[in-house]
Formats: structure tokens, C-alpha cells, sequence
């Protein structure tokens, strides 16, 4: 090798024919990282490299096989980049759905219900939520992105002989025969009303909730009366949950590991007998609604939650949303009282990640944390987490393992909350919910530096756009994409903008499969025979991760109750205009650009109108 650089043509020459060997040799490599040890990869990648230039210096001799190398090469890098500039452009999102609605039509007593049920999960079930080491054993081929890394997810999530996939990504957990992860769900049965559908709030220890699992979920909980307007499955977002729920590629390679059916059906198992148990065990109850504050009396600081992207502030929404549904109420004098079974639905916007990726056991986490410290002591009450805009808040003194401080700071939020309640519990109900849909057209993510209006800009209208720079300087960095497209990755392609930007844009469209999303309100009205005046309690809910500011937003220019983050689907992390126009980590999780937080407060402002419209079913 080291005589052919000093051969004829001097080392510049023969150096520029080594790039083809060189990079044939690193698209095996990037192929091999899933499947052998990493002193084997070097292996393969250098005995790969060298093969090939043999090769190649032997074509060259040959002038009919030179021609027809040149040629076939020409015709590589042309097909491919063609895709790639195909690519390159991405579909505008669609409009609003017209809603579905479910009205009960009047107000009604009303049977309250509450259960649980444990995931009965296979000994091979992975954990989900960090994307890390130790948690991540492999990654997959060229990251699974690229033709090549599709195909090479496909096989390594192809069912094996026992039904389970081939080569997870992500570690078992260490506790799979004694773990408690489950599903909680609480249930509101009409009494008087036949044509009435049930309205039923679901809590899975899961870190995400696709929108496959809500429709499976929702298919069998049918007979029973339910519709998708009037159930939200949510996730209370553990990092510590079983993986394998989730079909879309791109959360299979960043955190949820390959769909696995067995643990697919019984955590949609687990969600449907919690509801079954729910409905079964339903006695006469009502219905109270308070607002508790996560603030420390003495020093008037969050103790529970924090902004991690404005840490010296307490730029949080500390308001904790309880419903809570009990029987017996002929009793109440206080929050320990003999006020009967039922219970607690607790909606606050916290990331449940105390435990680390050095973790390996299956955890509720916070969110479970919370619910022990709300379990009423002498009966049997089921608390449920649901979580809300929780993009930017992770909980205080998450550092290190967590151990202890979950405990901890769910009482200390527990003795804000539990002062609230009060003797005056409405008996009668109606429930108003509405569902639209949205297609958010081509998902994409943008990484750089320098001006990111620009680059997000440059993203939205694809190659060749943005006046006479954008062309140019697309022009200029066509070289170097065709390279990257020329090895299969035609979803991806550098750009610069002359106003100072430079970075990385992905269309991932074939990454991110469901992009049309569910969005929905369910209004509770509590009331009084006899009286006109009712209490209403709205409560929206979205498959989003949606930053503080946002959720603030909607509670102060939509409606001013619950929001339920993660519910029925998953669309990644969602911010306002602005918060999108910054660089961080919630921005380049954004997958639909700069007005996703504003078409899902669009699509949630339909929804929530149409509900309050509603005077029968539509």
C-alpha cells in the first residue's frame, strides 16, 4: 500500500483514488456496528478497505471494465441524489379535521369506578426512555437511518424463533418477575342515560403512548360503551418503562427499542382489564374538582418541580389539578375521613426521571412516587398521574440515583393539596367531549448553528430556495450531499445560509409514520339539582410534549383547567414560535417547525369549542 502512494502520480493523485475504497470500506463498517464486537468492526472495516482498493486498482487496468466502472458510478451518484433532492421537499401540513362529538345531553348521577392492573410483561422485555449506555447495548446500522440502516432495523427487529425480536437495542431490565409498571384507570358511568357513553382516564407506566396502542385500547374497550372521544390513555412519561410499544422507527432507534407484539398486548391488556375491573366494581359516587400549588410555605419556592432551560427561575406552572371521585360521601370532614372508595386524579407537569440511565430496573418513578404519597391510608383508592406540559421540567435534585427524594417530595406536595378539599360535592354530571384530527405534513429536524430562523427557513422550502443565496449556496454544497445521498441516506443534507447558518437537515418522513394526530377536549359539568349554575372543569388533552410556556398559553387563551400531555399518540416535543427560533434541545425535537405549538392550540381550541357547542351527538 505504501509503495502504491509513491507510484506514478505522486501521492495527491493516488490519495483521490483511495476515497471510493475508503468509503465503500466505512459503509461497511457503519453497517457492521449492530452485529460484531468493536475490535472485529476494525477488523472488517480495514480488511474491507483494502479488498476493495485491490479491486479497483485491478478495474483500472482493464480499459472496457474502467469504462463501465466510471459509468455505473456516474449512474449511482445521479439516481441517488436525485432522491436525495426529491427529498428535500416537504409536504405542508393539512387542515383541521371537522371534530367528532359526544354530548350525555343533560346532567346525570352518575356510578365512579377505580382499578389497576400490572403489565404482564415476557423475561425479554427492554427498558425505555434513555437512549444511553448502560441502558443501549447496540445501535443499529448507520443509526437506522439511510436505506441500509432501514433494512438493518428490519432485520434486527424481526421476530426470532420464540417470537421475539432479533437484537434488541436497548438492555433487559433486572427486575421483570417482580416489577409493579402497569396501567391505572379510573371510570365515570352515567346512570340515567342509556345512549351515554362512559368516560374512562387511563395512566400507563409507559414513556410514550402511540397512537396505535389508544386505537387498540379503544377498539376493545367498545362494547362497553366507550368511544374515542370520551377515553384518554396516557403515559405517565417514566424513563423507566417497558419498551416495545411503539411502530415508528425513529422511537425504536432513540429510546423505546424494537415493537415487540407480547409486550404490545399486555400492556394493552393491562389497560383494558383496568377499565373492565373499573366498570365492574362502579358504585353511586360524585365528583370533586380543586387546584393545589406545588410552593414550599416558608419559602415560597417549587418544591417538586423546575424549569431545566431557565434553572434561576421558577418559571414553572405550580399548579397541581385534582380530580377526585369518591362514595359514601354522607361523612366528609376531612381528608382522612371515612369518605369511601374511589379515586384521585392528579394532573402536574414534571419529567418522572429521577432514576438515571444507570438504572436497570422497571420504575414508576415520580409519577409512581406521587400516587403512594396520595393513597388514602384505610381505603382502597387508586391514584392516577397523568402529566402535563412537561417539555422543559424535570424534577428538583434529580442528580445522582434519586433514591429517597421521590418519596419525599410527593408528601411535601401531598400537604399542599390535601388542605383543599371541601365538603361540597356536586351529584350530578354531564360530560361534553370532542375529537379533531390534524395531519402535520412532513416531519423534519433541523440541527445547526448561527441563524436558525434561517436554516429552519431553508428546511420548510427546500433545496434551491431562499432568493438568490439560498441557490448558490445550495449549489456549492451539492458535491458533498450527493456523496451523502450516494450511500443511501437520502433523507438528510447539509445547508449554509450567507446570514450565518450552517447545519444538518432531516426529513423524516420514513422515521416518523403517523403524522396525522389526535387532538380532543372533554368537559365535565358538576352541578346540583335544582340549580342552573354548574361547575365546568375542561379538560384538553394532546399526544404532545409540550413546553411550559405553551401550556400556559392554552390554559390562559383556551380553557383553564387540566392538560394531559402525552394522551392518545406521540408527536415528539412541541414549543412557541419563538422557543423554536432558539437553539436547544425542545427546538430540534420540534419534528413539524416553527408553528406546531400553534396548530395544536388551534386543533385544541376546535376541539374544546365543539364540546361546548355540542347539544347531541354530531
Amino acid at each position: 500500500m505504501i509503495s502504491y502512494f509513491r507510484g506514478p502520480g505522486g501521492f495527491g493523485r493516488r490519495a483521490a483514488a483511495e476515497f471510493v475504497p475508503f468509503w465503500a470500506s466505512v459503509m461497511v463498517g457503519l453497517t457492521a456496528i449492530a452485529f460484531v464486537p468493536p475490535v472485529v468492526l476494525v477488523v472488517v472495516w480495514l480488511a474491507t478497505w483494502f479488498a476493495a482498493s485491490a479491486l479497483l486498482r485491478w478495474v483500472r487496468t482493464k480499459d472496457r471494465l474502467r469504462r463501465i466502472y466510471r459509468i455505473a458510478l456516474g449512474l449511482h451518484i445521479a439516481f441517488w441524489s436525485l432522491l436525495g433532492i426529491l427529498h428535500s421537499y416537504p409536504q405542508e401540513p393539512g387542515a383541521l379535521g371537522t371534530p367528532t362529538v359526544h354530548d350525555w345531553g343533560r346532567a346525570t348521577t352518575v356510578r365512579i369506578g377505580a382499578a389497576s392492573a400490572t403489565f404482564q410483561l415476557p423475561e425479554r422485555a427492554t427498558l425505555a426512555g434513555w437512549g444511553q449506555a448502560p441502558r443501549r447495548i447496540r445501535i443499529p446500522p448507520w443509526g437506522g437511518f439511510g436505506v441500509i440502516g432501514r433494512l438493518g432495523l428490519d432485520y434486527m427487529g424481526g421476530l426470532d424463533a420464540d417470537g421475539a425480536p432479533r437484537l434488541p437495542v436497548f438492555r433487559r431490565a433486572d427486575n421483570v418477575a417482580t416489577h409493579d409498571v402497569g396501567a391505572r384507570a379510573m371510570v365515570i358511568l352515567p346512570e340515567e342515560l342509556e345512549e351515554a357513553a362512559p368516560v374512562a382516564f387511563l395512566s400507563l407506566d409507559l414513556v410514550t403512548v402511540e397512537g396505535a396502542l389508544t386505537t387498540a385500547i379503544v377498539e376493545r374497550l367498545a362494547p362497553l360503551g366507550f368511544r374515542p372521544e370520551t377515553v384518554t390513555v396516557s403515559a405517565t412519561h417514566t424513563h423507566s418503562g417497558p419498551g416495545g410499544t411503539s411502530r415508528q422507527p425513529l422511537s425504536e432507534i432513540v429510546g423505546t427499542d424494537h415493537f415487540d407484539p407480547e409486550v404490545f398486548e399486555a400492556v394493552v391488556s393491562a389497560a383494558v382489564d383496568s377499565v373492565k375491573a373499573a366498570v365492574d366494581g362502579s358504585i353511586e359516587g360524585r365528583i370533586w374538582y380543586g387546584v393545589g400549588r406545588d410552593r414550599d410555605p416558608e419559602t415560597g419556592a417549587p418544591r417538586i418541580a423546575r424549569n431545566r432551560r431557565k434553572a434561576d427561575t421558577d418559571d414553572i406552572d405550580d399548579r397541581i389539578h385534582v380530580l377526585r371521585l369518591a362514595t359514601r360521601m354522607w361523612h366528609i370532614r376531612g381528608p382522612e375521613r371515612d369518605v369511601g372508595a374511589g379515586g384521585l386524579l392528579l394532573n402536574y407537569a414534571v419529567h418522572p426521571i429521577l432514576n438515571r440511565r444507570r438504572s436497570t430496573s422497571f420504575s414508576k418513578d415520580l409519577a409512581g412516587d406521587i400516587e403512594v404519597a396520595f393513597a388514602m391510608p384505610h381505603d382502597p383508592w387508586e391514584v392516577l398521574f397523568v402529566n402535563g406540559a412537561a417539555a422543559d421540567v424535570s424534577p428538583r435534585h434529580a442528580t445522582g440515583n434519586g433514591e429517597g427524594r421521590g418519596p419525599a417530595l410527593a408528601k411535601a406536595l401531598r400537604a399542599s393539596v390535601m388542605g383543599k378539599w371541601d365538603s361540597q360535592w356536586p351529584p350530578l354530571v354531564r360530560v361534553r367531549a370532542a375529537r379533531v384530527t390534524r395531519d402535520f405534513g412532513t416531519p423534519y429536524a433541523v440541527w445547526g448553528v448561527g441563524d436558525r430562523p434561517a436554516l429552519t427557513q431553508a428546511a420548510k422550502d427546500g433545496l434551491f430556495s431562499g432568493g438568490v443565496g439560498g441557490v448558490v449556496a445550495d449549489a456549492l454544497l451539492l458535491p458533498v450531499n450527493a456523496l451523502l445521498w450516494s450511500s443511501g441516506v437520502t433523507e438528510a443534507r447539509l445547508a449554509v445560509r450567507f446570514s450565518g447558518a450552517a447545519g444538518v437537515i432531516a426529513n423524516l418522513e420514513l422515521a416518523v409514520t403517523e403524522n396525522e394526530h389526535a387532538f380532543g377536549a372533554i368537559v365535565l359539568e358538576l352541578g346540583k339539582r335544582g340549580e342552573e349554575r354548574s361547575t365546568e372543569v375542561p379538560i384538553l388533552w394532546a399526544p404532545a410534549e409540550a413546553t411550559q410556556a405553551l401550556g400556559k398559553h392554552w390554559r390562559r387563551t383556551i380553557a383553564d383547567g387540566f392538560f394531559f400531555g402525552y394522551t392518545n399518540g406521540v408527536m415528539a416535543y412541541v414549543t412557541t414560535d419563538a422557543e423554536y427560533d432558539v437553539e436547544s434541545y425542545e427546538s430540534r425535537t420540534t419534528l413539524y417547525g416553527r408553528r406546531t405549538g400553534t396548530m395544536v392550540g388551534e386543533a385544541l381550541k376546535a376541539a374544546y369549542d365543539a364540546a361546548l357547542s355540542s347539544g347531541a351527538d354530531r
